[in-house]
């Protein structure tokens, strides 16, 4: 894994790239531009609207992959939470979108165990 410089409409931003060494023939998990763990916070400082914590190794049991565990703001002001799984276990890098953290206390007990660890954090302020 990797960090990069993505340009956006609302400036630059810092994104999470992913090689799936066992697996050269397929370049689309590393094409593919992730978020990056930590908080999106707007301009101003007044608030942020996205937090990602970020796992990588055995996320799951028996899955070798990079898991995302989200929050998002929605317009209504109540958070969502999401998970996102990259699973390099099989021949292609697979994304699944899960609701909700169910699967959180798995991961912790495996990065407690040494089988995954989380990514550093970086906070991102947009600009105007």
């Amino acid at each position: 894994m990797f960090s990069g410089i993505k340009a956006t409409d609302e400036g630059h931003g810092v994104v999470l790239y992913v090689y799936s060494p066992g697996d050269s023939t397929s370049t689309h998990a590393l094409e593919q531009p992730w978020h990056m763990p930590g908080r999106l916070i707007e301009a101003d400082g007044s608030q942020y609207y996205y937090e990602a914590e970020v796992f990588a190794g055995e996320v799951l049991r028996d899955t070798i992959g990079v898991i995302w565990y989200e929050r998002s703001l929605m317009p209504d002001g109540h958070w969502r939470l999401n998970t996102t799984l990259l699973d390099l276990n099989g021949v292609r890098p697979d994304t699944i979108v899960l609701f909700g953290h169910r699967r959180k206390s798995s991961t912790l007990d495996l990065a407690f165990h040494g089988k995954c660890q989380l990514i550093d954090s970086l906070d991102q302020r947009l600009k105007r």
